[in-house]
């Protein structure tokens, strides 16, 4: 059985991705805390994809960054993001999420927020939220998204 990666708390610095399997969660507690620390440090937008890299653990990544440094720290964070997911986000995490939310319990979630009448199909319920997930929603409110259905 394989781990879970996870983001350590730093205070001040930035932030650190353990070994282990990345998923959707995860990536996006990544992209926070690197966000939190460039604003905390006021990090320029071309030195953020550098400073944030000697804390990513996993030697998957590693050797990613490795084989293709001098790509990678010219791109911007936005599309470095963009890469990690491509590259180490399991390849079928947006169909799983759209297959968890289309049980009619994420219909509850979607009217929680006060998005979308009060019924409607379950496969229109989880490409609005795969929507929403993926283009719309701050953080904050896809984290809980993501508790409450766990």
């Amino acid at each position: 059985m394989s781990t879970l990666a996870t983001v350590e708390p730093t205070s001040g610095k930035a932030p650190v991705l353990t070994t282990g399997d990345l998923t959707p969660a995860v990536a996006m507690d990544f992209e926070n805390a690197a966000q939190d620390f460039f604003v905390a440090k006021s990090v320029p937008l071309d030195k953020q994809v550098s400073l944030i890299l000697p804390g990513i653990k996993d030697i998957r990544i590693r050797d990613w960054i490795t084989a293709n440094r001098a790509r990678i720290t010219s791109l911007s964070f936005v599309d470095f993001i963009k890469e990690l997911r491509e590259n180490y986000l399991q390849s079928d995490w947006r169909t799983k999420f759209a297959t968890r939310f289309s049980h009619p319990h994420s219909l509850r979630l979607v009217n929680h927020f006060g998005i979308g009448p009060k019924s409607f199909c379950p496969s229109t319920a989880s490409s609005v939220i795969l929507h929403l997930f993926l283009t719309i929603l701050p953080s904050a409110i896809i984290s809980k998204l993501i508790w409450m259905m766990n």
